[in-house]
């Protein structure tokens, strides 16, 4: 083992190719071997260290690298130095410190990487530009990291030039769809943002121009990846381009991807495995009943399926009446819950549900407090955002636009597997044509061979939407209680159940059937464009 010493360190340049110190030998694909001396790069590389005093090896194959990249590598090890790494060789130099895990030089070129980008401006070339697209690219394929690609994202897209320069170079990445790497299609959607209709443009350039009657691999791939509905937003001439030629293809074997798609476009949902997500629990609200009733109405209830719409109900009961309760409700929620057979709440979820306002607090403090009703922190939680809206974008996307989004559930028994959530708008104003509903894409994989119909399981799901707001706590509203349109008497006023996203909302807001919404719940919400909806999902076990 080599001995202690920091590095980097100026062991002296002078020391470099003196025939005394050269014990080690880097064998070179072309031209004479290169030696070094075995302690001075074991300082640098435990790697180097292991091969020469645990392995006794007395020289390193380096053919995979440029000679000018492992002269540069061994002069930035006897210095402490990297001063002759150029774009030249910067690939291998980076690419030698990853594999000899010298990690002061793996920062040293992450910061030539990052000074690089800085230097790019307008009057930089086509070619300075994809220089550093290509090295992020090959870095994510070749070291398995993505901070290049981070900082040549953030490039790309902060400056107005580059991003003029950017359908270019999306354009160069894709020139042959069918030939492209995985990580060439990663490192586009990642540059594309929320333009993945330059995407969806270059996809359809690829098929429409070839013959063939079922997608390829990476066209495949794209269509799982990138967000169509954000290509819906932006770019609906061209969603609808895509989806009336993912509808024209005659497949014999029904593409797994067209039926997805065309899932999300609405399409042979009576073919696919789908759940309807309640949306209309809110009738035991502004009644004149007191909690134990509330509760006992509940518990016989037959759309009440689990803890959290229990839990849920009682709480917006609690804001709705104002009433008091006796703690014995604690025991009968447990009692009921054995009964049922239910599993306890998700403690990311419970924690996150109590906004900072003047709520039913003690009933809160109670539930989470029960180890019988709450799952430890130290469990692992389940709860997964599906989608994310930012300020007053929400209300609209969600009642009056197609909303379809495929989501994972990591921390389950379905992780790995494919569902998607959608959303379908209200209909010539009627509040009841709002629909939501989730689907197992996987399913559809599997769907026309014989005996596999029962091969996966649609996992049971509770649905909610969490608030946030800077410098405000988190709050969840439990909209499958409450989760038509609402709108005033008039009619010319919407929003989404219990939202408040306009501070001149009017008083006479609706929910479902003359069902007034509790102020209480809804005067805190948000009301300007500083906050972020997440449509969040958690499954049932």
């Amino acid at each position: 083992m080599a001995p202690d010493v920091s590095v980097p360190a100026n062991f002296g340049r002078h020391h470099i190719g003196a025939p005394s110190h050269g014990n080690l030998t880097f064998n070179m694909k072309e031209g004479a071997p290169i030696k070094a001396n075995s302690i001075i790069l074991s300082l640098n590389s435990p790697v180097i260290d292991n091969l020469t005093t645990s392995l006794h090896m007395t020289s390193v194959d380096v053919e995979d690298f440029s000679r000018e990249a492992v002269d540069c590598f061994i002069e930035a090890s006897y210095t402490g130095e990297l001063e002759e790494v150029n774009v030249g060789n910067f690939r291998d130099v980076n690419k030698m410190s990853h594999v000899f895990e010298v990690s002061w030089l793996v920062a040293k070129c992450q910061e030539f990487f990052v000074s690089y980008l800085g230097k790019l401006d307008r009057e930089s070339s086509y070619d300075d530009i994809m220089f550093a697209v290509e090295e992020a690219i090959f870095v994510m394929s070749a070291l398995k990291e993505k901070n290049f690609l981070e900082s040549i994202t953030l490039k790309i897209n902060s400056t107005f030039y580059f991003v003029s320069q950017r359908d270019i170079i999306l354009n160069q990445l894709l020139s042959d769809l069918k030939t492209s790497t995985r990580f060439q299609l990663d490192a586009c959607i990642a540059i594309a943002q929320s333009d993945v209709h330059i995407l969806v443009q270059r996809l359809l350039t690829h098929i429409e121009n070839k013959p063939m009657n079922r997608l390829d691999e990476n066209s495949r791939y794209l269509l799982r990846q990138i967000d169509l509905n954000t290509c819906f937003r932006k770019r609906p001439d061209v969603h609808e381009r895509l989806f009336t030629f993912l509808e024209d293809m005659k497949s014999a074997c029904s593409d797994d991807y067209q039926l997805i798609f065309g899932l999300l476009e609405r399409k042979r949902l009576g073919e696919i495995q789908s759940a309807v997500v309640p949306k209309s629990l809110g009738r035991y609200l502004n009644s004149d009943l007191n909690l134990d009733e509330v509760f006992e109405r509940m518990s016989s209830d037959a759309d009440v399926t689990n803890l959290y719409l229990l839990f849920e109900g009682l709480w917006l009961a609690l804001v709705d009446l104002k009433c008091t309760f006796e703690n014995d409700i604690i025991d009968k929620i447990k009692r009921l819950k054995t009964e049922r057979g239910w599993s306890k709440l998700d403690h990311k979820y419970i924690d996150r549900f109590y906004a900072s306002t003047a709520q039913p607090s003690r009933f809160y403090q109670l539930v989470k407090n029960c180890e019988e009703l709450v799952h430890k922190p130290v469990d692992h939680s389940t709860l997964v955002t599906i989608h994310e809206y930012t300020g007053t974008q929400f209300l609209q996307e969600v009642i009056f636009k197609h909303n379809g989004f495929m989501f994972q559930l990591p921390n389950s028994k379905f992780a790995g597997k494919q569902f998607v959530f959608l959303m379908k708008p209200m209909e010539n104003a009627k509040p009841e044509s709002f629909a939501m509903s989730y689907y197992a894409a996987d399913s559809i994989f599997n769907y026309s061979k014989p005996g596999k119909e029962d091969e996966y399981q649609l996992p049971n799901l509770h649905f909610a939407l969490e608030l946030s707001k800077s410098k405000l706590r988190y709050g969840i509203v439990p909209i499958m209680w409450c989760g038509n349109p609402t709108h005033n008497k008039a009619m010319n006023y919407w929003e989404w159940g219990y939202m408040r996203s306009s501070p001149t909302r009017p008083d006479d807001v609706i929910v479902g059937n003359k069902t007034y919404v509790p102020r209480s719940l809804y005067q805190d919400m948000s009301k300007d464009a500083t906050c972020t909806y997440r449509l969040i999902c958690i499954p049932i076990t």
